[in-house]
């Protein structure tokens, strides 16, 4: 009797010992698991979710910038658009132009700023919104010069064969003898365009987009209509 009650208890001494030994593999393994993981939110950053948009003056949304309105009979064979790059939490952004070539306007993009007060001087752009307020865009910077076209060729055309072709990309399989020449588009990119502050949340980055021609166009090209695409991309590494 006693020694069944010796080994009873022997038994449950096991047990214990072994339930507790569970217990504190169970606790080992969570302190490790809380342990990992606040290595992991120690060293791991988070990065703020990052915008980017474009838009028209003054940061109006916009889905397109109308070329109906460009006059070919204007003296100054001239006609320029206002857009912005707005976003937030990038570093670097590429900005790309692409149009069809029907009309062989020369496109030109220049930074430019907003003011409120009308410039004492030089040239300037004027827009007025639906409350008033004119707001006021510099044209006598610089043109951004920085970027490369993608797919021209020596005709001022896309081009259709050899590294630059971006046809396939565009069309597929589709014959190129079915897409009119002036139809597709060439591409312009400005890369790396922006280098942003880190600290800078927001930022918004005005260009002026400009079109020029020679003075045949307005009597060659009358019902001749183009394509004009403006894309922005982050290239935030």
């Amino acid at each position: 009797m006693g020694n069944e009650f010796s080994i009873q208890k022997n038994k449950m001494r096991i047990a214990l010992s072994v339930l507790l030994t569970a217990i504190l593999l169970v606790c080992l393994l969570c302190l490790a698991w809380f342990y990992n993981n606040r290595n992991i939110y120690t060293f791991a950053h988070v990065e703020s979710p990052s915008t980017l948009a474009i838009k028209g003056y003054n940061q109006t949304t916009v889905e397109q910038i109308s070329l109906s309105t460009v006059d070919l009979t204007n003296d100054s064979h001239t006609a320029s658009f206002v857009f912005c790059i707005t976003g937030s939490n990038i570093e670097k952004y590429d900005l790309e132009l692409a149009y069809t070539t029907n009309v062989p306007f020369t496109y030109t993009i220049r930074p430019t700023t907003q003011v409120t007060v009308r410039p004492g001087s030089g040239d300037f752009l004027t827009y007025t919104s639906d409350d008033g307020t004119s707001y006021y865009y510099g044209t006598g910077q610089g043109a951004l010069s920085q970027g490369k076209y993608v797919n021209k060729n020596s005709e001022g055309i896309a081009e259709t064969s050899g590294e630059n072709d971006r046809h396939t990309a565009a069309y597929d399989a589709y014959d190129r003898n079915y897409v009119q020449k002036n139809a597709e588009p060439v591409y312009y990119l400005f890369e790396k365009n922006a280098v942003r502050d880190l600290n800078q949340s927001n930022f918004v980055d005005y260009y002026i987009l400009e079109l020029t021609w020679d003075t045949d166009i307005a009597t060659s090209h009358q019902k001749e209509t183009d394509l004009v695409y403006l894309l922005a991309a982050n290239s935030t590494p």
